[in-house]
């Protein structure tokens, strides 16, 4: 009878992650935008953490010594503007480059991800190699 177990579980690919490669972390309330992103991601190698809010994605920050975050943009009640802020006023995080992804690429979104520190705006709809070749241009 056990066997008839094994029959039913699904195939899950052999994922390795490379020690020096950095976690990433993507924090957006929609799960259509993170799973794909997370997938990816993970068959190239790379440890991912996911948050599906601002709060849940700076405790993961805070939990890894090396990380690239992906954030979105709009989210409640903390917007990615609020979560870059949180991270670069840790002594901690602050090093970790922080990729803002919005479905509004106006020209103010540009200037105040900046000023916060923000090494690059992703715009929506993205393709999902450049996204990975984003994260391995900031490793």
């Amino acid at each position: 009878m056990l066997h008839q177990k094994w029959d039913k579980a699904p195939l899950l690919p052999y994922v390795f992650h490379m020690p020096d490669k950095p976690t990433i972390i993507i924090i957006d309330d929609e799960n259509a935008i993170r799973q794909p992103l997370a997938d990816i991601l993970l068959l190239e190698g790379y440890p991912v953490l996911q948050a599906s809010n601002g709060a849940e994605g700076i405790k993961q920050a805070k939990s890894v010594d090396h990380a690239i975050v992906l954030c979105d943009y709009k989210m409640s009640p903390m917007n990615g503007f609020a979560v870059a802020e949180c991270l670069q006023f840790d002594e901690d995080t602050k090093k970790y480059p922080f990729v803002l992804i919005t479905a509004m690429p106006e020209p103010r979104i540009w200037e105040d991800a900046k000023a916060l520190g923000i090494v690059h705006v992703l715009a929506k709809p993205f393709r999902l190699n450049e996204v990975l070749a984003l994260v391995e241009s900031l490793q």
